[in-house]
């Protein structure tokens, strides 16, 4: 928690506004999410008066999602795939 602080003030520091703050909600990155008051049904937390929305990232739901699919043997009928 102490570097995402660190890395918070520093960005409000230089003047920047940065909206959403992104992970791969990792238990720990979720433990800390909440520490700073983050929870599901209000994913965003106040750092130095400025609120912070939480969110995790797209692309490691695709990641998860497709090894989902090889972990269980998912396959598809022909003809439910559409180009």
């Amino acid at each position: 928690m102490r570097f995402l602080k660190e890395v918070l003030r520093a960005r409000q520091n230089t003047g920047v506004r940065v909206v959403p703050t992104i992970c791969d909600m990792d238990a720990n990155n979720v433990k800390v999410l909440k520490l700073l008051g983050a929870i599901r049904r209000k994913p965003f937390f106040k750092f130095q008066n400025q609120d912070n929305l939480t969110g995790s990232d797209p692309p490691h739901h695709l990641k998860c999602t497709g090894k989902l699919f090889l972990k269980y043997h998912v396959q598809f009928e022909p003809g439910h795939i559409y180009d």
